[in-house]
């Protein structure tokens, strides 16, 4: 009987302060992730903010939006510069999304492209498979 009351005071003990604990780590590591729209990046960019927009496919998982798969890091870098995020999935060929490909000259994915709210017109554009540090690199470089 002493054991099990023992067990269960821990237990409650961990619950009140364990998932908490596990909550918050989780929503550090969480971007809030929002589906691309020509509204939603303009809204973005008169709020002042940067966006980066993942644009990606879901047939092929080495396609699939290679920014869920990156560190803490980046999620701290991004949610530090206060950057905002879009996903672009062109799997559908949305209207949006066929227009912001074309804008961009792009015909393949995956890319990233990063737009800021005092040049809306000239994103930066990461092609193909980008590494984290490059990643890392152009948030660091934003203003």
């Amino acid at each position: 009987m002493r054991f099990r009351l023992a067990t269960l005071l821990i237990a409650v003990f961990f619950a009140g302060l364990g998932f908490p604990m596990l909550r918050d780590w989780l929503e550090k590591r969480q971007l809030a992730l929002s589906d691309f729209t020509s509204e939603r990046l303009a809204d973005e960019l008169d709020a002042g903010r940067p966006v980066l927009v993942s644009i990606f496919a879901r047939w092929d998982s080495i396609l699939d939006d290679q920014l869920r798969r990156m560190s803490d890091d980046v999620a701290r870098k991004i949610r530090d510069r206060d950057v905002a995020v879009l996903r672009a999935d062109w799997t559908e060929k949305s209207g949006d999304v066929d227009q912001l490909m074309t804008r961009l000259g792009l015909g393949t994915v995956p890319a990233f492209a990063i737009f800021l709210p005092d040049n809306r017109m000239n994103p930066m554009i990461l092609r193909d498979l980008t590494t984290e540090a490059e990643l890392i690199a152009i948030l660091d470089s934003l203003p």
